[in-house]
């Protein structure tokens, strides 16, 4: 499926889903989240992530501490938010990348799809 080709609601759905699988893995989802479609990459910026716990650490200066933290359970959301695109889009995630960035409390994960016939 085309970028262009993808309805609005597709997109919503990828971010209301990433956010409900947040919301399990770390106990706090994202209270807003809006996925774009480029080409052959899937982006989903979420804001309003950090839990409390983590948000203690940045109000300390431990900002190291919620990279690793969250490093620590990239394995646990990988597989996971990969099928959600996959089921979506009917394409093969090739390349999953998550980032934090706790001084401005969003994350951004990036999903880059296997090239479709068309591409």
């Amino acid at each position: 499926m085309a970028a262009e080709e993808v309805p609005g609601e597709v997109l919503a759905g990828f971010s209301v889903e990433l956010v409900r699988l947040h919301r399990r893995i770390f106990g706090k989802g994202p209270s807003r989240a809006k996925s774009f479609l480029a080409d052959d990459t899937v982006v989903c910026v979420m804001r309003d992530v950090l839990t409390t716990v983590e948000q203690t650490l940045v109000d300390e200066g431990k900002v190291d501490v919620v990279h690793v933290l969250r490093r620590g359970a990239r394995g646990s959301v990988e597989a996971p938010a990969e099928a959600i695109v996959e089921q979506a889009l009917g394409r093969k995630v090739v390349a999953y990348i998550s980032e934090i960035r706790p001084e401005s409390d969003l994350a951004v994960e990036i999903f880059v799809l296997e090239r479709s016939s068309a591409s």
